[in-house]
């Protein structure tokens, strides 16, 4: 049996995949509800949903990032999609609050791991399959769906979009084709910085290995790649630093304020408690990235997973042992350089829904690399397949947390904005399209509180100018 699904052809096993992730998708759907209308989201819908030109909305930073500036205008493109999707489906009949793209991006992101795990890490289809469930069925994928940012299930696909061209470069002869794959990599490098700051810091550290890389082999192709790869970064900081404020200039007036991913160095020598925080957060953050997406694993077992993670580099693929606590590392750093500037994400709702899919890619992306090293893989796929039940499992208490933790209030108000939008709701309501676009312009934006009425809801009434009788 198990032979006969592995010489299934690849369109079959793609279709599998498809019909796979659309049953991950609709039980996601189906445990969320009406999901949650984060606070933020009460600005950013009405903000995409202007009548101006696309550019000048996504490059608005003002509305888009509270006036900072973090060059992450793909992030926002892919907002006005999701913001333009809720109002089409709005219109036609069926009010939500779900981000489509999330759900897409997760769906492709799924797809190219099972690429890079069968054809370049030489593993069997059904693990790599499993390998995409895990993705699909972890904590932040199933339950951080609705409408709010686009930046880390981005970032995520921008990191296995590179890592698959990473790894298509690497194979075949040199020649053209083998650099034009390596600029099709760089390319993709670039990507991940425009989807959100960490991507920047992600950047980095590919860099940083493509360079080691260069220098151990010393081949054409390997210095093309890292050639490619400096070549992203120095773009990547010329659109931070001088591109991107000026195409905001042109386009709306301004530039927006850089100085929000700026290390807080007065604030790290006069508060001990934040360099606790970000000292003993971080590694707690990144621990939790890992555990949280292998079936909720527990922290003894976790431990475990890791060090035999570990192992694999270093004894199965020689010199390589670095390479795997180089990546702790990374994400480590990455956590720190956050919590330096934002301490409240150290929360319960952070750890395991928010930050989570970029740190999952690469994660995925070294348990890839470590089982192509290990030759003995007989029990891998019942590994992987209770890993799948362990995040199925958790499903339970990752939505209980959601709806009656932080975000509590944020469910209840979806719940109560989506009965309000309901046409026997809006008519009884005697809210007029032309009303609610008025009182939409005097509703002021609450910060992390929920509006007291739905008559002062930002959200509701976005879409009530829309859906009330005329």
């Amino acid at each position: 049996m198990r032979n006969r699904l592995e010489s299934l052809p690849v369109p079959v096993w793609l279709a599998v995949l498809a019909l796979t992730w659309l049953a991950c998708s609709g039980l996601s759907a189906a445990l969320c509800g009406a999901g949650f209308l984060h606070p933020e989201s009460q600005h950013f819908l009405s903000h995409y949903l202007a009548h101006r030109p696309v550019l000048d909305l996504i490059y608005d930073n003002l509305n888009t990032d509270w006036g900072t500036y973090q060059a992450r205008e793909m992030s926002f493109l892919f907002a006005w999609v999701d913001a333009r999707f809720i109002e089409w489906s709005a219109l036609h009949g069926h009010v939500h609050f779900f981000s489509l793209v999330h759900y897409l991006f997760l769906l492709v992101a799924g797809v190219v791991l099972w690429w890079i795990a069968v054809h370049h890490g030489g593993l069997s289809r059904l693990t790599a399959a499993g390998l995409a469930v895990i993705l699909w069925t972890c904590p932040t994928a199933m339950f951080y769906t609705s409408f709010y940012r686009t930046s880390k299930v981005g970032l995520l696909l921008a990191i296995m979009l590179a890592a698959w061209a990473w790894c298509a470069a690497r194979v075949g002869q040199d020649g053209p084709r083998s650099r034009i794959r390596a600029g099709l990599f760089g390319a993709l490098l670039v990507l991940m910085p425009m989807f959100d700051k960490q991507g920047f810091l992600f950047l980095c550290g590919a860099v940083a290995f493509l360079g080691w890389q260069a220098w151990q082999e010393g081949t054409p192709r390997a210095r093309h790649l890292l050639v490619a790869g400096v070549a992203a970064l120095i773009f990547a900081w010329c659109y931070q630093r001088f591109l991107g404020p000026a195409i905001t200039r042109h386009l709306v007036g301004y530039e927006g304020d850089r100085r929000y991913a700026t290390v807080p160095w007065h604030a790290l020598l006069t508060q001990p408690k934040l360099i606790a925080t970000f000292a003993l957060g971080a590694p707690l953050m990144a621990f939790d990235s890992f555990r949280y997406l292998l079936g909720n694993l527990p922290a003894g077992i976790a431990l475990v997973a890791l060090g035999w993670l570990w192992k694999r580099f270093a004894f199965n693929a020689p010199g390589r042992g670095w390479v795997f606590a180089g990546l702790c590392l990374l994400i480590t750093g990455v956590y720190a350089a956050m919590l330096m500037v934002f301490p409240d994400l150290f929360s319960n709702e952070h750890r395991r829904f928010f930050y989570c899919l970029p740190a999952a890619a690469l994660w995925l992306l070294a348990i890839v690399a470590a089982l192509a090293f290990w030759k003995q893989r007989n029990w891998t796929e019942i590994a992987v397949a209770l890993l799948v039940l362990g995040n199925l499992y958790a499903l339970q208490e990752h939505r209980f947390l959601l709806r009656h933790g932080k975000y509590a209030p944020y469910v209840e108000n979806a719940i109560r904005v989506r009965a309000a939008l309901q046409p026997t709701a809006l008519a009884a309501s005697g809210l007029h399209r032309a009303d609610a676009a008025e009182r939409l312009k005097q509703a002021p934006y609450l910060g992390d509180a929920v509006a007291a009425d739905v008559m002062q809801d930002r959200i509701y009434l976005t879409l009530a100018a829309r859906l009330a009788p005329e």
